[in-house]
């Protein structure tokens, strides 16, 4: 499964785990319905950050931020497909006392249905307040959890790694840390978040419960390592009920 993970990760395919070779015909009939809905192909997308604001990394992914800018390549997007990219920067809060700043600035580029280039571009702004209730107030619930859920995904990485090196206690105490700030994000999450939430935690406390002294059980592992692929490449997640592994 590492290998047809990397494949799928190096192409940016779809990769599937599910439980027996019955539920093929469904990875088929989903596979082919979203390449007939293709909107968008060879996506590109370039992040920078002016002087003053130093960034940290992208959530749950592997690309890495150099000289204040990042870039991240998709293969396709499909109609009612949602890619989205969570990045995390630390800023100087004399810079922004009075007057917002920009923070951030993304382009993007694809080539549509037509094959025709498309630019789009944006930016994301901030300003600082010597207030904690309003910055606190200001905060947007969906993104706060769904970071979480983001940050859980790399954390789940390094889980299955202390489980394949042979470090069971470590493991499962990493997974115990998980399923807390999980709970945590829960409390003021909104509802979806509240319920994407909720997959993640049955996902660890299942896997947890196939830890053994020689690492995870089968089963667990490629259930850890699909979740946190999906989350990693900015897949939205359809769990698929049997079949087997696979990639596209």
């Amino acid at each position: 499964e590492d290998l047809m993970t990397a494949l799928a990760e190096a192409s940016d395919a779809n990769y599937y785990y599910v439980a027996d070779v019955e539920g093929l015909p469904e990875v088929f009939e989903k596979e082919l319905g979203e390449l007939e809905n293709v909107v968008a192909r060879r996506l590109v997308l370039e992040i920078t950050f002016p002087e003053g604001i130093e960034p940290m990394g992208f959530l749950g992914r592997r690309e890495t931020l150099e000289n204040r800018r990042g870039r991240i390549d998709f293969g396709t997007l499909a109609a009612e497909q949602t890619r989205e990219i969570f990045v995390t920067c630390q800023v100087d809060p004399t810079l922004a006392l009075d007057t917002a700043i920009p923070i951030a600035r993304a382009k993007l580029t694809y080539a549509a249905a037509d094959d025709s280039l498309v630019n789009l571009s944006g930016e994301a702004s901030v300003k600082t307040v010597d207030d904690a209730k309003l910055v606190e107030k200001s905060q947007v619930a969906e993104i706060v959890a769904q970071a979480e859920i983001y940050r859980n995904a790399a954390a789940t990485e390094r889980a299955i790694e202390l489980a394949d090196a042979g470090k069971a206690e470590e493991a499962n105490q990493s997974f115990s840390s998980q399923i807390s700030r999980l709970r945590s994000a829960q409390i003021a999450a909104p509802a979806a978040q509240a319920d994407a939430l909720e997959r993640e935690i049955n996902v660890l406390e299942k896997s947890q419960s196939q830890l053994g002294a020689e690492g995870l059980s089968k089963e667990a592992r490629k259930t850890l390592q699909w979740n946190a692929y999906q989350r990693r490449n900015s897949k939205e997640i359809t769990p698929v009920e049997k079949g087997s592994t696979g990639t596209r």
